[in-house]
């Protein structure tokens, strides 16, 4: 499903309070081009504090010493973490794994405990697996490799906040994570899915941010059956209504505000002194198209004394609106057309029971 990001906004800090999981960015990713075609990088890495400490990501190995002295600053050390998930195997996020040898390492769809005891996940399948139920849950975002996943971190202060890999490069990252994937597809449906799941993203190679319009209109239109196809056709009926009224306003406010001219300084013609008012409104405020209105006689813009070229700027700016206004009536129009012959002819998916998630022990 192609879908284009929705309104977005940067955190504040690298603190995401709440209890009793609480996130805090460690190391802020990058990735930017160098003069001879390469690039620089490194990834994000984030730490959950709470009941199950868990770290995201662990950085190149090149940035062994400040990601020790990042978690020394939070009062922790290597022994005390016991999660770790790696988004994935790209060695700017899994370049100090073995700082960890403790802990129980998820890397990609692989779970490991110490010791090198792999364990079934069912992330393979589809289905997420969870350290903590109902709080920490490691969920399947393939796409930018084949076996991406994420960390959703539930009930913070924020809301649910998605540790996202490179499943987002960063915050407004349309156009540039397709270059880097290695199924576009499959990560355009893993982020449609995302962004009706989390508040707040954490990506891997910038800032968190915040989702500021809530994704339902994504979810909804991402349901499988003839329900969640219908609701979603529905809802981008509402969506355009809510469109067709402000054209209509624009509409309401451009038209007489361009007929009846700009509010000026003029001289009146039976008058010597001159006066504010609308030099150009005719009769009782009746809207004038014949061919004796302003508007189609140029020589009468200059009635207008004051403000200098009050009657050009009205024109100009009325005009706009009055186009804007028109261009979104009739696409929103087409939009409620659509919506609704959805709604009453929308296809059918095939509906798939999901894979029943697995928990951590």
């Amino acid at each position: 499903m192609a879908l284009s990001q929705p309104w977005t906004a940067p955190l504040a800090g690298p603190l995401i309070p709440g209890s009793p999981y609480a996130v805090v960015v460690l190391q802020e990713g990058y990735s930017r081009g160098l003069p001879d075609g390469s690039s620089q990088a490194d990834g994000t890495v984030s730490l959950v504090l709470g009941p199950h400490l868990t770290l995201v990501d662990t950085g190149g190995p090149w940035g062994r010493e400040r990601l020790l002295a990042s978690l020394a600053r939070q009062g922790v050390s290597p022994g005390d973490i016991r999660h770790v998930v790696c988004t994935h195997g790209h060695s700017d996020h899994v370049g100090n794994l073995n700082l960890f040898p403790r802990a129980d390492l998820t890397v990609g769809t692989d779970f490991s405990q110490p010791g090198g005891r792999y364990l079934p996940t069912g992330l393979r399948q589809g289905a997420p697996f969870l350290l903590d139920a109902g709080r920490l849950e490691v969920l399947p975002t393939p796409g930018h490799t084949g076996h991406d996943v994420s960390l959703l971190v539930r009930g913070t202060a924020l809301g649910d906040v998605l540790l996202a890999g490179d499943l987002f490069e960063r915050e407004a990252d349309e156009g540039e994570w397709q270059r880097l994937s290695e199924a576009p597809g499959r990560q355009a449906e893993s982020r449609a899915r995302a962004l009706g799941l989390a508040d707040v993203i954490v990506p891997g190679h910038g800032p968190p941010f915040r989702i500021l319009v809530p994704a339902v209109h994504i979810q909804a239109t991402g349901q499988r059956g003839c329900c969640g196809n219908r609701c979603g056709m529905f809802l981008s009926v509402l969506f355009a209504a809510v469109g067709l009224l402000g054209a209509g306003y624009a509409l309401a406010v451009s038209v007489p505000g361009l007929v009846h001219g700009p509010l000026c300084k003029y001289l009146p013609a039976n008058g010597t002194l001159s006066e504010w008012g609308r030099p150009f409104q005719t009769g009782e405020g009746a809207l004038d198209f014949s061919e004796e209105s302003y508007l189609f006689d140029t020589r009468r813009w200059d009635t207008c004394q004051e403000p200098p070229g009050v009657t050009q700027f009205n024109v100009i700016l009325f005009s706009l609106i009055l186009g804007a206004g028109g261009v979104e009536a009739a696409l929103c129009f087409i939009q409620v057309f659509n919506g609704l012959l959805g709604c009453l002819c929308g296809t059918c998916n095939e509906e798939k029971t999901p894979p029943a998630p697995q928990t951590y022990n």
